[in-house]
């Protein structure tokens, strides 16, 4: 799946800021174009209305161009109108405006005026405006003291003021020249897709007040080497660091509880992982192709391993699975190329299909004496496996659970199973021994495309006619 199907891609102003009805105008004073109300003697900054519409000024360059300072008071019509509001709309498509100075008169400002200003660098506000302040080239309410927006080419560090408020969805999304940022204690949640897309952002201190980080808050920030949670951080959302493949070190403290979905997907520079013993819940595929991960600690607190929790860390050689672990979901160590043995608790009640599939490198496994189903393709593929001993508490093999061990020499049968489906031992070239102890030989197409003619069967003596007769036992 495409990253970019996780960001918040509205680029729109947050919910602080009204709308502010305006319509497009041919009026223009000093380059600026205004809708006037000459009952109120007021005036609204707005776009231009021409024939040939912004929105096919691919460049901007016959919109607002360079720093635009907007007057607080403007005279038309051999009239002087107050500056009050910035309309709906108004700077839209206006790719090469670079920076916007408000007077003390404007205390509305519409919506999406900034969409795809990318050159827009800075932001400031007259100090004696009574509704809006600027800081750091930041856009904000003063009371309560809230963001707005961020200009989309604000470069380097940026200081947000210690008293603000929580930091909205898409706050800094597709600042890519942002390089860091302190996000104050104040702070208690990183909105969705906060700092997505920020690629060029190397550093971010997380205040100790923020309890959750949102989803793709950080999808795709590429150059972000550290991440330190604090304590404080219960959750983390789905996708909050996605694609951050320059992310090496990764500090998960107590306290937190939930990681979500996708959350780590991509990661392939972190190369050890310490869960927290309070963390509770990992999401599917929370960190699929963290491919250079080679150590994880589970939390003890985790009950389930999601789909494809560890899917493709091709780096990890071994894990141990806390007894905590009840339910092993499909695929959720899936092409874990390195790994070499693993250990499956007894408090595995359920393992879901395709597991452990594609894990060439897996010589030895002890499976759960609670499972009752060996899933379908829960071993495919598992070439280095040597030989398997299935508890006595499995009813079932499923088709194609051991399909391709083509290592595998020795394969132990309990008499508990009651069923094994089409293909469970499908091309076990190297197969030398069956010990079976089910008292009635099974019929059906198990040993597909494996030796089992020429492999030494092992059964109870009162069975032996049973196994006889019966295909595929009788050769």
């Amino acid at each position: 799946m495409r990253s970019s199907s996780f960001m918040a891609l509205s680029l729109a102003l947050m919910a602080s800021v009204v709308a502010v009805p305006t319509l497009a105008s041919d009026t223009a004073v000093d380059g600026i174009y205004y809708d006037f109300d000459e009952s109120s003697l007021t005036a609204s900054v707005t776009y231009r209305g021409a024939e040939d519409d912004w929105m096919y000024d691919a460049t901007g360059s016959t919109l607002y161009v360079g720093d635009i300072v907007i007057p607080p008071t403007v005279v038309y019509g051999g009239r002087t109108y107050t500056v009050t509001a910035i309309g709906n709309d108004a700077f839209i498509g206006s790719r090469q405006m670079t920076g916007l100075a408000l007077p003390h008169t404007v205390t509305s400002i519409g919506t999406g005026i900034f969409t795809a200003c990318t050159s827009l660098r800075s932001i400031t506000v007259d100090e004696a405006n009574p509704v809006f302040l600027s800081s750091d080239r930041v856009l904000y309410r003063r009371s309560p003291l809230a963001f707005v927006f961020a200009p989309r080419a604000i470069s380097g560090n940026v200081e947000l003021p210690d008293a603000i408020g929580d930091l909205p969805a898409s706050a800094f999304q597709n600042c890519t020249l942002l390089e860091t940022i302190v996000v104050p204690d104040a702070v208690t949640q990183i909105g969705e897709a906060a700092f997505s897309g920020c690629t060029s952002l190397t550093d971010i201190t997380i205040g100790s007040g923020v309890t959750s980080i949102g989803r793709s808050a950080f999808q795709g920030c590429t150059a972000l080497g550290v991440v330190s949670v604090p304590s404080s951080v219960a959750s983390i959302g789905h996708a909050a660091f996605y694609g951050c493949t320059g992310l090496t070190y990764l500090i998960l403290n107590e306290g937190l509880r939930t990681i979500d979905s996708w959350a780590f997907y991509g990661c392939t520079q972190i190369a050890a992982l310490m869960l927290p013993s309070t963390l509770t819940s990992v999401g599917d595929k929370a960190f699929y192709g963290c491919t250079s991960l080679t150590s994880i600690t589970l939390s003890p607190s985790v009950k389930t391993l999601k789909n494809g929790t560890f899917h493709s860390c091709t780096a990890l050689k071994s894990i141990t699975i806390p007894s905590s672990v009840t339910h092993l979901e499909s695929s959720c160590f899936q092409r874990c190329t390195a790994l070499e043995s693993v250990s499956i608790p007894s408090s595995v009640t359920e393992m879901g299909s395709s597991c452990f599939m594609d894990c060439p490198s897996l010589q030895s496994v002890d499976i759960s004496a609670s499972l009752t189903k060996l899933s379908t393709s829960c071993f495919m593929n598992c070439t280095a496996l040597k030989s398997v001993v299935i508890p006595s508490s499995v009813t079932v093999v499923d088709s194609y659970c051991f399909m391709n061990c083509t290592s595998l020499t020795s394969v132990s049968i309990p008499a508990s199973v009651t069923s094994m489906e089409t293909g469970c031992f499908f091309y076990l070239k190297a197969l030398k021994t069956v010990t079976c102890e089910i008292p009635v030989a099974i019929e059906g197409q198990f040993f597909i495309n494996t030796p089992i003619s020429q492999a030494t069967l092992y059964v109870q003596e009162e069975s032996l006619t049973s196994y006889k007769t019966t295909s595929p036992w009788s050769g």
